[in-house]
C-alpha cells in the first residue's frame, strides 16, 4: 500500500473513548415496536490543541428520542418519570494527532468544528443502534448529513430515483 494515491491524511485518529451510553425506555410496548421518526440532540466539545503532544481532542454528546406529535422532541423532559417512550444517549471523544509539518496549526480551530464531528459521528451512530438493539428496540438507525462546504458538490450529483 505504498502507492502514492493512498497518501494518510495529516490528522489521524489515535484514540476512541466512550464516557456515557445510556438507554431508558419508558414504555416498552411502543418503544421495541417504534417506526416513527427520531429526534437528534447533538453537542460538540474540544480540548486546546497540545503543541507538545501535537494532539486535539474533540467529544460529541448526542442524545436520541423519538419525536412527539408537535414534531419535536423536548429532551429535559426525559428521565424515569414515564414521560416519553425511550431516550438513548451516547458521549464520545476521539483524540487526533496532527502532523504540523502538512497541516498548518491555523487551521486546527476549524477543522475540529466541522470535520472532525463527522468523523466521530458513525462511531456514535453504531453505539446508538447497538444500545437500542440490545434494549430490544428494532431499527434505530440515525440519518446521515451533508457535511457543511459540500453543498455544492452534492446539489451537482444526478441522483435517479
Amino acid at each position: 500500500m505504498n502507492n502514492s494515491n493512498n497518501r494518510r491524511h495529516p490528522i489521524q485518529l489515535n484514540e476512541i473513548a466512550v464516557s456515557k451510553l445510556s438507554v431508558v425506555i419508558n414504555d416498552h410496548d411502543k418503544a421495541l415496536d417504534y417506526q416513527g421518526s427520531v429526534s437528534m440532540q447533538m453537542a460538540i466539545g474540544k480540548s486546546d490543541f497540545s503543541l507538545e503532544e501535537k494532539s486535539i481532542s474533540i467529544g460529541l454528546r448526542v442524545k436520541v428520542g423519538p419525536v412527539n406529535s408537535e414534531d419535536s422532541t423536548d429532551f429535559d423532559s426525559y428521565g424515569s418519570d414515564g414521560g416519553c417512550i425511550f431516550l438513548v444517549e451516547v458521549e464520545l471523544y476521539g483524540n487526533f494527532v496532527v502532523d504540523l509539518d502538512r497541516f498548518q496549526q491555523k487551521h486546527i480551530e476549524p477543522w475540529s468544528r466541522i470535520n472532525a464531528p463527522f468523523l466521530l459521528f458513525p462511531y456514535v451512530r453504531e453505539h446508538v443502534y447497538g444500545l437500542a438493539n440490545r434494549a430490544g428496540m428494532r431499527g434505530l438507525i440515525l440519518p446521515l448529513f451533508i457535511q457543511p462546504g459540500t453543498e455544492n458538490f452534492v446539489k451537482n450529483i444526478d441522483v435517479k430515483e
